[in-house]
């Protein structure tokens, strides 16, 4: 996170296995890239914000978060959603 924010806007990713590691750096803005199907609440930029939310959620603590980009969890039942409470 960079100073004076108090959310998580980065994170880097290392996966390893027994013949390889792998290093990944992904920036929380990214998310607006993936795929979104507007029908599904269940798309790769969904799967993308919800990894952000559970590090702020491990980080800062928050439980509840405001969802400010109208295309994500949102379907056609139940049109946008406005807020998102961490389950795990």
């Amino acid at each position: 996170m960079r100073d004076s924010q108090n959310y998580v806007n980065a994170s880097m990713i290392i996966q390893i296995s027994p013949t390889d590691t792998s290093i990944s750096y992904k920036c929380d803005w990214q998310f607006a890239q993936m795929e979104n199907n507007p029908e599904t609440a269940n798309g790769a930029a969904e799967h993308y914000a919800v990894f952000f939310m559970a590090m702020d959620k491990l980080v800062f603590g928050y439980t509840k978060f405001n969802i400010t980009d109208s295309n994500l969890f949102r379907t056609a039942e139940h049109g946008k959603a406005l807020q998102v409470k961490n389950k795990f």
